[in-house]
């Protein structure tokens, strides 16, 4: 097939083979940059782009995949393939392989794209909600944990919804309770949280956090009666029907408020039968059941 190309009458081979199409001058090899004559439209194979110092390989342009390393005047933004990304982001092009990861699903921030300029992400960092709240785990916010001191306080934030609501309950907690200090470094980033959730872990168990926000109201009351009962790691255990052996299990806790007599001896101790004989007996069964 005859074609004229730059007033001169050429001819084109038809093929369908990609390495008879894309070609190059032997004499241009080792003297200069590879000519690569790429097809630009796949319907009309009669219009070619002509990229005299592109050197990727030919079948790398115009094969409908943005190839960063390619996306560049020189190769006539890897033959077309960059056209759209770069129409929709002009000032995203200092990160690589970003056409690639740009909206893929997962918020890419430390490849440096949850930036304005390349669109959050193309979304994938953006949190439903709250179009304003700009952080590095979008997947954090609404989690059921209050995430107040990942990124220097970033997700309980007004843009962020205060983590999208997990800390509106300390939030308040702490001003109403001011003076309820994270005080002990090995639980810095899980204590606050243990707040308020129903069990008295013990790390706020004081009057300035108002006895762990009222989840240790029930142990403290247990420590009324059992005020040697001060050695055990999570309070919650006791009385919580189950038999905690080692620390819980001792007369200084009653025997795990309890948890840890049987039926007649809780009987026994029911009916005030209290005698120096009875406490001796259940030391000694209770000693031999733990060993």
């Amino acid at each position: 097939m005859l074609k004229k190309r730059h007033g001169r009458v050429t001819k084109q081979r038809e093929s369908n083979n990609y390495e008879d199409l894309f070609s190059h001058s032997k004499q241009d090899v080792g003297t200069r940059p590879r000519r690569v004559l790429v097809m630009i439209n796949e319907k009309d194979s009669t219009e070619w782009g002509y990229y005299p110092n592109c050197t990727a390989p030919p079948t790398a342009l115009g094969n409908s995949h943005c190839d960063w390393e390619y996306n560049d005047e020189t190769c006539g933004y890897d033959g077309g393939d960059c056209d759209e990304f770069n129409a929709k982001y002009p000032k995203c092009k200092e990160v690589d392989n970003a056409p690639n990861n740009i909206g893929n699903g997962y918020c890419n921030h430390d490849d440096g794209l949850n930036i304005e300029e390349c669109g959050w992400d193309g979304g994938d960092c953006l949190v439903d909600g709250y179009p304003d709240c700009h952080v590095q785990f979008p997947h954090f916010i609404e989690n059921g944990v209050c995430d107040y001191l990942v990124e220097e306080g970033s997700y309980n934030s007004k843009e962020c919804g205060f983590d999208g609501g997990d800390c509106l309950f300390l939030n308040e907690f702490l001003m109403e309770y001011p003076n309820c200090y994270e005080d002990r470094i090995e639980n810095v980033g899980k204590t606050y949280n243990n707040i308020g959730d129903g069990k008295c872990d013990g790390f706020y168990n004081t009057k300035e956090c108002n006895w762990e926000g009222g989840d240790c109201d029930e142990f403290n009351l247990f420590l009324s009666k059992h005020p040697n009962c001060t050695h055990i790691p999570k309070p919650y255990l006791i009385g919580n029907n189950i038999c905690n052996s080692g620390d819980y299990n001792t007369p200084e806790c009653g025997w795990d408020d309890g948890d840890c007599l049987s039926p007649a001896e809780k009987a026994y101790i029911g009916a005030g039968v209290a005698s120096a004989v009875v406490f001796f007996i259940l030391v000694i069964s209770l000693h031999c059941r733990n060993q």
